[in-house]
C-alpha cells in the first residue's frame, strides 16, 4: 500500500481509503459493506465493454453486502423472453444471486406504451442486491421537468435491506438515485425536490411513531450529477452540493456526506474522460475531474469505514477502469439508540399508492405486462410470415 497525504491511502485495487474519525467505533451490532457505483452499463445496442466489465467487478463484490448500482439498465424495448439472453441487467442480477447477493430490487420497467410516449429506451438503470433479506421496496420515476426527449430516464428506488443483529434485527434503508444534470447552476433541481419529498414520505410510512422519524437509519446514495468541487476555491464545496445538503438536512434528523465529513473536500469521481471507448450517446467527456456521486447517511447510522473505489481495469484491456464513475464504498453499522428507542417503528406497506411504483424483486416477473409482449411476439412472428393466422390467433389464447 502507498501512503497519501491527508490520512488517505490507495489500496492495490484503486480505493482512496479514509478513516471515519469519530465515527469509527464499535456498536456491537452487525457492520454492514455497502459499495454505491455508477456501473456505466448501458442499454443493449450501446458499444463499450459491458460484459467484460462485469465479469472483472463480479471478481470484486465478495468485499460487500449491499450493492446501490446505478446505470445499469435493462434491455426494455426487447420482449421478455429475448431479453432473457441478452440483457446485461438480468446477466449481472443472476450472476450476483450466484455469489449469494439473493435479495434485489430493480427500477419498474417501462411499458410499450411509455417507451413510445416519452421516446426513452429502458428502466431507470437502479438496482440494489443484497446479503441480507430486503422487506419493504419501491421505485419512483422522476418527472419530465427538463431535458424531455433524452433516451433515458432518472429517479429513486429504495429497499429497507433486514441486517441481523444480537438482539431483533435492525433495518436500514437504502435510498439509491440518480438525478438529472442541470443546466442551470443557480437553481435547486426540482429533480432534487422531487427526490426529497419522495424520501421523507417513505421514512414517514415506514415508521409507526413519528416522533421516532429522525431515529429511523438510513442511507441516500448515488449518481447526483451536482459536482461538488469547486474550481474557484480550493477547498470549498460548490453552491450547488451546498443546496443539495440543504434539502436533504429537512429529512431524518439531518444528513452528512460519508466522505466529505471524513476528508473535508471533494475527491473526484469522475476522471477528466472516458476511459473506454464508446460510440454511445449516453456518455460524455469532462474537461475537469468532477465529483457527482455521493453516499448520506442520517446520525443513527455508524460509519467505521469509507473510501472511494475506481476498479482499475486488467493492465490488458483496452479501457483504465471499469466504469467513467468511481464508486463510494462504507462500512455502516445502526447506532444503538437504546433499548426503548430501538424498534419502536413498524414496516407499513405502501406498496399501491401513489408515493412508489412497485419494483421489481426476488419473487416477481419483470415482465412490462403480458397482453403488450404478445403483441410485440405476434408482430414479429407476422413480419418474419412464419406462421398462418390460424395459428397466430391459437397463440395468442395459449398465450392469455
Amino acid at each position: 500500500m502507498h501512503s497519501k497525504a491527508s490520512g488517505d491511502y490507495v489500496d492495490n485495487n484503486g480505493a482512496t481509503r479514509m478513516a471515519s474519525g469519530a465515527s469509527n467505533k464499535s456498536t456491537g451490532g452487525t457492520q454492514v459493506r455497502v459499495l454505491s457505483y455508477n456501473f456505466n452499463i448501458l442499454p443493449w445496442g450501446c458499444s463499450g465493454f459491458q460484459k467484460e466489465r462485469i465479469t472483472a467487478f463480479l471478481s470484486e463484490v465478495d468485499k460487500y453486502d449491499v450493492l446501490v448500482l446505478q446505470e445499469v439498465y435493462a434491455a426494455s424495448v426487447l420482449p421478455y423472453f429475448v431479453q432473457r439472453y441478452v440483457c446485461f441487467q438480468k446477466y449481472l442480477v443472476d450472476e450476483l444471486r450466484a455469489l449469494g447477493f439473493h435479495y434485489y430490487v430493480i427500477s419498474k420497467q417501462p411499458s410499450y406504451p411509455t417507451l413510445l410516449r416519452h421516446s426513452v429506451l429502458s428502466d431507470n438503470g437502479l438496482v440494489i442486491a443484497s446479503r441480507f433479506p430486503i422487506g419493504q421496496r419501491g421505485s419512483y420515476t422522476f418527472r419530465n421537468h427538463e431535458h424531455v426527449g433524452r433516451s433515458v430516464r432518472r429517479g429513486c428506488l429504495f429497499a429497507e435491506v433486514k441486517v441481523p443483529s444480537a438482539e431483533e434485527g435492525e433495518s436500514i434503508i437504502f435510498f439509491n438515485v440518480h438525478l438529472r444534470e442541470k443546466e442551470d447552476q443557480n437553481a435547486i433541481s426540482e429533480h432534487v425536490k422531487e427526490m426529497r419529498r419522495f424520501i421523507a414520505s417513505v421514512i414517514g410510512r415506514l415508521c409507526a411513531n413519528p416522533d421516532n422519524v429522525s431515529k429511523m437509519p438510513f442511507v441516500v446514495a448515488g449518481d447526483f450529477n451536482i459536482n461538488g468541487i469547486n474550481l474557484h476555491s480550493v477547498g470549498q464545496p460548490t453552491k450547488m452540493y451546498c443546496d443539495l445538503v440543504q434539502e436533504l438536512q429537512t429529512i431524518g434528523g439531518g444528513l452528512r456526506e460519508v466522505i466529505f465529513d471524513t476528508c473535508h473536500n471533494h475527491p473526484p469521481t469522475r476522471p477528466t474522460k472516458l476511459f473506454f471507448p464508446t460510440l454511445s450517446k449516453f456518455n460524455r467527456n469532462s474537461l475537469v475531474a468532477q465529483r457527482q456521486d455521493y453516499f448520506f447517511v442520517t446520525p443513527t447510522v455508524v460509519v467505521n469505514e469509507a473510501q472511494i473505489r475506481k476498479f482499475v481495469a486488467n493492465s490488458r484491456e483496452p479501457y483504465v477502469y471499469l466504469s467513467d464513475h468511481f464508486g463510494v464504498a462504507a462500512t455502516l453499522s445502526a447506532a444503538d439508540t437504546g433499548a426503548k428507542a430501538r424498534h419502536k417503528y413498524t414496516s407499513l406497506s405502501i406498496e399501491g399508492t401513489s408515493v412508489a411504483e412497485e419494483a421489481i424483486n426476488e419473487h416477481s416477473n419483470p415482465i412490462a405486462g403480458t397482453k403488450m409482449e404478445l403483441v410485440v411476439l405476434l408482430l414479429m412472428l407476422l413480419t418474419a410470415n412464419s406462421l398462418s393466422w390460424s395459428t397466430l390467433l391459437a397463440s395468442g389464447v395459449l398465450w392469455f
